[in-house]
């Protein structure tokens, strides 16, 4: 499978390297285990984001699930009718947007807790496609404090792609 590696830099964030992968492959999940996931009865995203992070509400073009698999994927939206029907989004810097709101939503809303130190790397990103759906799949390195920990994040990219 061919592979690339891409920079990505976004204002007021570091420059992190993705892995690439073109093409599709056939799903398969990695096995990892995140200490901090919501739970499965948490308030959609869409919902719980624009009431958690209202100056940012206008990113939170997203329906569906929390992303944690497959099943439970984020639809990223092109178009939003509700924000601006007139205006087209990129789906991909709203992939990073949702990481990091995801993130914290975990980490400071839900455990009610507070870190001195928090960063997150992009460690893989890959392409799949099941039933007719592409799908982004994102395994991000997380640093809160002193604990290191994997996660992984499936969005649902047809929309856009």
């Amino acid at each position: 499978m061919e592979e690339i590696i891409k920079c990505f830099q976004e204002l007021n964030k570091p420059t992190w390297v993705a892995s690439v992968r073109l093409g599709t492959s056939k799903i398969a999940e990695t096995n990892v285990a995140n200490p901090h996931q919501l739970p499965k009865d948490y308030p959609a995203p869409r919902d719980v984001l624009r009431q958690h992070f209202p100056r940012t509400a206008k990113q939170c073009l997203f329906r569906g699930g929390w992303g944690y698999s497959i099943d439970d994927a984020v639809e990223v939206l092109e178009f939003d009718p509700e924000i601006n029907p007139d205006e087209k989004f990129d789906g991909v810097s709203l992939e990073y947007a949702f990481v990091d709101k995801r993130i914290r939503e975990e980490l400071f809303h839900a455990n009610a807790r507070r870190f001195d130190h928090l960063s997150w790397q992009v460690i893989e990103q890959s392409l799949h496609e099941r039933d007719g759906i592409h799908y982004d799949r994102l395994l991000v390195e997380i640093t809160a404090d002193d604990e290191i920990y994997l996660t992984e994040y499936w969005f649902n990219i047809s929309d856009f792609y």
